[in-house]
């Protein structure tokens, strides 16, 4: 990925972003239902939520959308890349060109695989996010299961 900065997704292109997400996460519901909410009903805007990927030359897994969710006191993120396939400094860099975004304020990061909480927190260890003034703490693990209308579910009582 050569890094430079992100852009704006719209329009058009979110089918296009939703189909080659499917290929990283084919059952996240936090990337696929925001991202949705955009196709269908156009409510991205309405909701004050964006989604940016990096505009570069070379095909990137990156994907912020911004906010996550909102509190008075917290900016979030939602991000998501292929921690395989990036590199930890570009991914960095590109985080840092996230228009609007002020690093000196509290960041919660919303991410689905352990792997990208794990660089995150080491990028914040680094120096790498932000102005370098980035300090991570680690919030509870949470899960989310998903189920499909296949898939039996056994509940004990």
């Amino acid at each position: 990925m050569a890094a430079c900065s992100l852009r704006k997704v719209v329009g058009k292109e979110l089918p296009v972003l939703k189909k080659k997400l499917e290929g990283y996460l084919p059952g996240s519901a936090i990337v696929h239902g925001t991202i949705e909410l955009g196709i269908k009903y156009g409510l991205l805007e309405k909701l004050g939520t964006k989604i940016y990927v990096p505009e570069a030359p070379k095909p990137s897994s990156l994907v912020v959308a911004t906010p996550a969710f909102s509190t008075k006191k917290i900016q979030s993120l939602s991000v998501f890349w292929n921690t395989e396939e990036e590199d930890d400094e570009e991914v960095a860099q590109l985080l840092r060109s996230l228009p609007e975004w002020d690093w000196k304020k509290s960041v919660f990061f919303s991410c689905g695989p352990k792997a990208i909480s794990n660089k995150l927190e080491q990028m914040a260890n680094d120096k790498y996010l932000g102005d370098g003034q980035v300090v991570a703490r680690r919030c509870d693990d949470s899960y989310l299961h998903l189920y499909d209308k296949e898939t039996p579910i056994a509940i004990n009582r």
